[in-house]
């Protein structure tokens, strides 16, 4: 019997010891770089993002004027994602092929601009929201762990599109994303999703973006930039206009509404909230049971000697 719950109890170690990570960083992107100094302007940016579960389906939509001569531009668009396969570019209907190239092509290029650019797509500077509260905070693996990890720099995907004289242009980028986890903020997982807006300053003009959030209407939402909610057909959708482009965009959502009882509980007793917790209790009640039986069975040998003597 003894032998029972020693394996027991190894078992509930092994399990707990192969417990999710509290917080994980998973994919984020953002806007398009010129690689080269130019006069383009982007005249509005549409960005649609359809989330459903722990993915993110996304179209970005650039409108991109050229008012002078002909000419040929390399572009980067930062990506970390699991999801690199799913990356698609059509400038003007066509699709264009792309390179992953190494940030010191980029150095290269930018010259004195690259420390600037380096900073602005950098991971140290992703912020998160907490979709119940509506504030911002950050969790606290991700400054022990992953801001100043040089392995979640995004990828640099490049590809040159090619400008006819006095044009306006569409360019047009798809991809999947699948959201960081926070698993420790609340009851139920948090999901988070970063976006880099704020690359103005490498057009001679770029204002107007709006972006559209679809979300289901259970989910917990929540986003750092200002927008209108309307109820379309069985989701929500967050729309968000800006004229001005001075911050990147953080949205994160729990796939269902959460009940401030709930809340309280995991504040209070998180180990209600574990994933180990029936296992955990099977093992002390097991334990409870090997005691109880233990003492009846010495109580019994005690009553039986004294009655033998």
């Amino acid at each position: 019997m003894n032998k029972k719950y020693l394996l027991i109890f190894v078992l509930c170690i092994l399990l707990l010891g192969n417990a999710a990570a509290p917080f994980t960083l998973n994919d984020y992107h953002g806007d398009i770089i010129p690689v080269d100094n130019v006069d383009l302007k982007i005249e509005n940016e549409e960005i649609v993002f359809n989330i459903t579960n722990d993915k993110i389906e996304t179209t970005v939509k650039y409108e991109i004027v050229n008012d002078e001569n002909e000419k040929n531009i390399g572009f980067i668009f930062p990506v970390f994602s699991e999801y690199k396969n799913s990356f698609e570019i059509f400038f003007n209907n066509d699709e264009v092929k792309y390179e992953i190239v190494e940030s010191s092509y980029l150095k290269e290029s930018l010259l004195d601009k690259w420390e600037n650019l380096e900073n602005i797509i950098s991971q140290k500077n992703i912020i998160f929201i907490d979709p119940v509260q509506k504030n911002l905070y950050t969790p606290e693996m991700f400054n022990k762990f992953y801001k100043n990890n040089d392995r979640y720099f995004p990828s640099l995907y490049k590809f040159v599109l090619n400008f006819k004289k006095n044009s306006k242009n569409i360019l047009l980028i798809k991809f999947f994303a699948l959201p960081s986890l926070d698993r420790k903020l609340y009851p139920k997982s948090v999901y988070s999703y970063y976006y880099i807006l704020n690359t103005k300053e490498y057009y001679k003009k770029f204002e107007n973006i709006d972006i559209k959030i679809f979300y289901p209407k259970n989910y917990t939402f929540a986003s750092n930039l200002k927008g209108e909610i309307k109820n379309i057909d069985d989701k929500c959708l967050y729309e968000i206009h800006l004229d001005e482009i001075n911050d990147n965009l953080t949205f994160s959502y729990i796939n269902s509404k959460i009940s401030n009882f709930s809340i309280f509980l995991y504040k209070n007793f998180p180990i209600i909230y574990s994933s180990y917790f029936i296992l955990i209790l099977i093992f002390f009640l097991s334990i409870i049971i090997f005691i109880g039986i233990a003492v009846y069975l010495i109580v019994k040998f005690l009553k039986r000697k004294k009655r033998d003597v």
